[in-house]
């Protein structure tokens, strides 16, 4: 990435920030292309690094990957801080950022301090590749996904604050976890029309239990018309790698089975909060 600022804005005497984010775009692309030359359009994954069995607490589950990637990233954040507050380097970018041309008077190399902030921006994120690989997988265009999540996260946030860009991405994942359950369900339905074939698993006797029971079981008649597979009063044991695919068990009842999946997405869903909206003096029942 430092090589490819170095053959993109490093030989431009003057580049204005619109400019170097056209530029930057523009060499993703490359890289991208690049990388699907090199290996392919399969995903690859990462073993996890302390196994694939969830942990339950308090009724909910979520695998040891995620401490790693909690713990990496806190990591990765003290150490970018301190990096900016207490070296000279560090302060010298910051001061690039800040006021270029400010910069340049008093003395502070700014092509090199460009350099180095393409430089480091590659560490983070090759860090983060790895920690979320195991979790994720990866392919050659993944990193756009997730390259626009990390740019809201960063907006809530607030742009140049690392701890912002950390509680941003934790309200971002909240969200995300608040409609899962409504999402999931309906994202299922468009991959099935598109053509893959979609297994939705329920631990309750219907999905979507805040909405009418009759509309639902109307909604899952039409999914199964479409090629959406839904197993009820199933339980998920473990999800485990296997190759490019993955392994998930489940339990149904006595009966434990393997399934085997090219992706697999969770729906957390919600309670609806609704005790305070007092709809009997509406006369909803």
């Amino acid at each position: 990435v430092a090589q490819l600022e170095r053959l993109t804005l490093a030989p431009m005497k003057q580049v204005s920030l619109t400019n170097m984010i056209i530029i930057t775009i523009g060499g993703s692309i490359l890289l991208k292309g690049s990388a699907m030359l090199f290996w392919g359009k399969d995903a690859a994954g990462l073993p996890s690094f302390s196994g694939d069995t969830p942990i339950r607490v308090l009724g909910a589950s979520f695998l040891p990957q995620a401490l790693w990637i909690l713990g990496c990233a806190a990591v990765v954040v003290v150490l970018v801080r301190a990096f900016f507050d207490r070296t000279t380097t560090g302060q010298a970018m910051r001061a690039v950022a800040a006021n270029r041309y400010a910069a340049t008077l008093v003395g502070i190399n700014v092509k090199a301090m460009t350099a180095y902030s393409f430089a480091l921006a590659a560490a983070v994120g090759a860090v983060a590749g790895i920690i979320i690989t195991p979790v994720t997988l990866t392919q050659f265009d993944r990193g756009t996904l997730l390259g626009l999540k990390g740019f809201s996260a960063a907006i809530l946030g607030g742009i140049g604050s690392g701890p912002g860009a950390v509680v941003g991405g934790m309200a971002l994942g909240v969200l995300e976890s608040l409609g899962g359950g409504f999402i999931s369900f309906e994202f299922g339905h468009i991959a099935a029309r598109a053509g893959s074939e979609v297994c939705m698993i329920d631990r309750g006797e219907r999905p979507l239990k805040g909405f009418d029971a009759d509309l639902v079981e109307r909604l899952v008649a039409r999914g199964e018309e479409v090629g959406v597979q839904l197993r009820r009063r199933t339980s998920l044991k473990s999800i485990k790698k296997d190759g490019t695919d993955f392994l998930v068990t489940v339990e149904t009842g006595s009966e434990t089975k393997d399934l085997r999946a090219d992706l697999v997405v969770q729906g957390a869903g919600r309670v609806a909060a609704i005790d305070q909206l007092d709809l009997a003096a509406a006369n909803v029942e």
